[in-house]
């Protein structure tokens, strides 16, 4: 045959060779694949072919990226962009291309998958198109093999704090609001108002929480008058009145279909390695070469601030093949917000136990995942609770809200566990406030005091110190006093040092017994500011010294003047308790004490002296009195007689 001269005659010619008519390029790039091999499919995740491309046409052209299959999940992986094909190219110089096909959902029997590509002559620029065909066969693995049918998940504009945006620009507006049909109510809908908020460019927005997948009708009401949304063009009529519809996108949950390629029962538990992704908790079941409905991945976006986040889903399973007991798919969420969005941990906050008459400020975290300054307050319903207005930059650095409990002084009946409803109202889009979940616990108890019992041993005439401190609930000092109408010994004395202490004193010079008793009395205090009452117990006995001289009488005999003379006294307590001997009096001034006036040893001595040149000639007498806190002899006179003689004594 004269192919040269087929191309002289036609602009396309065909060639006969061996019974089968082929094209021949004639001005034209001309593309030619050889036979790819079969692949057996054996459980792996992809199986993926070399096939070869020359271009045996008589002009270069460039090979295009938009390559297209005949079944889904075949793809050219190994194409780079703006290859070239030089014409003519021999058998040697064909162009590798690495053929992808993915497993998933594909039949039993042998697989036969046609590739179209697209090139651009770089003559006239003008495309082209050229198919090649591709067959495969598929043997199962022995055990249960699983096949999912994506390697990544993605999810694009979610919300931060989980809510859908709606905005309206409405020429000088001054009031806007979004009036909502809720979707499981649409039957019989109830409308719900949200108040939306102006932004520095003039538009109004609110950010509300919609169920993904529903439908929604919604107005908004501008000054007092309800309007469609323009930009919708979809209107529909609920109870009688025009209104605009919405299809709320699924943005925050996406589905992993799974398939078992093997031959026996396959076994999925999938799991998050992150707190804001959710998957189903119980494990998913396929019997031999099912399709399963699927894995549903949910976003949790209540918690994620603005920007990328990366997580990654792992799926566990019984499989035989150690490619396929466990497979990984990382999970791409991309958050965005149209103002500050406040963040506050769902969990309840337990601010402790507080008790009445202590006022407390604790503290509560709070995040901003939105952009621009957080501004906020605390809208609390509870009187006894107060919260400071509070501020919070964009990132990643937390703020905090100070909140003031004051239970108040009068405490009821029994303890009580609250939780009181606060709420923060902030300069966010969204339209609801936010709510802060708190608990607290009420205490009713009386006040602290340490200690609470006083165990004394006091000596009849003396006193005794104890210093009290007394607290309430979380160590606030309190204000004491006796409890008015109380009644109690004189022998105890109360007196306020300074807020939270207390000294209590023992008299034992009040005491009037004669011997040795135990006392047992209790001291009942109030706060003056909250009202509580607490009791201490004072336990102890008075204890009763005795007073024993070894004389009665001192005889000095005769003193010469101008000489002096003493004599001693030997003073035992023979009781219980310290022994105190409080005074001395000496009737004559010739009389005198040399040595200490007081003793409270057991055994103790007293020395007595004549001053001869006070005291006249002659014979004279006189009294030493013995003062001491012996209750039944606390006077013991002491005789004293003296003969002063002139001159000195031989």
């Amino acid at each position: 045959m004269d192919l040269e001269g087929l191309r002289r005659a036609h602009s396309r010619a065909y060639a006969i060779i061996r019974d089968v008519v082929f094209p021949l390029p004639l001005g034209d790039p001309w593309l030619e694949f050889d036979q790819p091999g079969s692949a057996i499919l054996l459980g792996r995740d992809a199986v993926r072919s070399v096939i070869r491309v020359r271009n045996v046409g008589d002009v270069d052209c460039e090979l295009l990226k938009n390559i297209r299959g005949s079944i889904a999940g075949i793809s050219v992986v190994s194409l780079p962009a703006g290859t070239v094909l030089r014409a003519r190219s021999p058998v040697m110089a064909a162009l590798p291309l690495e053929v992808e096909l993915w497993p998933f959902e594909l039949p039993d029997s042998a697989v036969e998958a046609t590739l179209s590509f697209d090139a651009r002559s770089l003559r006239d620029h003008r495309a082209m198109s050229f198919q090649c065909s591709i067959r495969w066969r598929r043997e199962h693995a022995a055990g249960p093999v699983e096949y999912v049918d994506r390697t990544e998940l993605v999810f694009q504009d979610v919300m931060a704090g989980g809510g859908y945006p709606l905005t309206l620009a409405p020429p000088e507006a001054s009031e806007v609001a979004l009036s909502l049909e809720d979707g499981p109510d649409f039957d019989r809908p109830y409308p719900k108002r949200y108040p939306m908020s102006k932004r520095d460019d003039g538009v109004f927005a609110v950010v509300v929480s919609l169920a993904e997948g529903q439908h929604y009708a919604y107005r908004f009401i501008v000054d007092g008058k309800p309007r469609t949304d323009p930009r919708v063009p979809a209107t529909e009529i609920v109870a009688g009145v025009e209104a605009s519809s919405l299809e709320v996108p699924l943005r925050r949950r996406q589905t992993l279909r799974v398939r078992n390629g093997g031959t026996s029962e396959l076994k999925v538990c999938p799991e998050a390695n992150v707190d804001w992704l959710e998957v189903p908790s119980s494990p998913l079941r396929l019997q031999p070469r099912e399709t399963a409905k699927g894995i549903e991945v949910r976003v949790r976006a209540q918690g994620l601030a603005v920007g990328r986040h990366i997580g990654e889903i792992v799926l566990k399973t019984n499989a035989t093949d150690p490619l396929h007991r466990e497979k990984k798919i990382p999970v791409r969420v991309t958050v965005t917000a149209p103002g500050p969005i406040p963040a506050v941990d769902d969990a309840v906050h337990d601010l402790g136990v507080i008790y009445f008459g202590a006022p407390v400020t604790k503290q509560v975290e709070i995040r901003n995942l939105g952009s621009g300054l957080l501004k906020g307050s605390v809208i609390s319903e509870y009187r006894e609770l107060e919260g400071k207005d509070f501020q919070v930059p964009e990132g990643t650095a937390p703020g905090r809200i100070d909140l003031t409990i004051d239970p108040g002084s009068t405490p009821p009946d029994q303890p009580k566990d609250y939780r009181p409803t606060v709420w923060l109202e902030t300069n966010t889009p969204v339209f609801e406030r936010k709510r802060l979940p708190l608990t607290v616990a009420y205490r009713i108890e009386s006040m602290r005091l340490d200690p609470a019992e006083i165990n004394f041993r006091v000596a009849v005439g003396l006193t005794e110190r104890f210093l009290v401190h007394a607290t309430v609930g979380n160590k606030q000092p309190i204000d004491a006093e006796i409890v008015p109408g109380s009644s109690f010994p004189e022998w105890i004395g109360v007196q306020l040092v300074r807020p939270g202490e207390i000294a209590v004193e023992i008299h034992g010079e009040l005491w009037t017994g004669r011997t040795e008793q135990v006392a047992r009395k209790e001291l009942r205090l109030r706060d003056r500011k909250t009202g509580l009452v607490g009791t201490i117990a004072l336990r102890g006995e008075f204890l009763v010294p005795k007073l024993d001289v070894d004389q009665r009488s001192l005889d000095f005999g005769k003193v010469a003047r101008p000489a002096s003379k003493s004599l001693s006294l030997k003073v035992r307590n023979t009781g219980q308790g310290a022994l105190v001997l409080s005074q001395i009096v000496l009737d004559h001034e010739w009389l005198k004490v040399e040595g200490a006036k007081s003793v409270t040893a057991s055994m103790g001595e007293v020395v007595i002296g004549i001053d001869s040149s006070k005291c006249p000639p002659g014979r004279n007498k006189g009294v030493v009195e013995l003062y001491s806190n012996d209750p039944n002899s606390p006077r013991s006179p002491i005789m004293v007689e003296v003969q002063i003689v002139p001159g000195t004594l031989s």
